[in-house]
């Protein structure tokens, strides 16, 4: 059985400024979307849905609502 080792970027304090960033990503695209139309707001909706399930993934205490 092989042995698993963390990434270099596995660490905690990665991990924390990746969701932070996701975090920011979201909010910056919540305020593009006002200016959105058509197919460019659908695929910021569907982006931030991602965003919004790979956090909930990963951490249970960030569910935004």
């Amino acid at each position: 059985m092989p042995k698993n080792f963390p990434r270099p970027n596995d660490t905690e304090a990665d991990h924390e400024e990746r969701v932070e960033k996701t975090i920011r990503n979201m909010e910056s695209a919540e305020f593009a979307a006002e200016f959105a139309e058509g197919k460019e707001l659908e695929a910021i909706k569907a982006k931030n849905k991602r965003r919004e399930n790979a956090l909930r993934g990963t951490h249970p205490e960030t569910d935004r609502k």
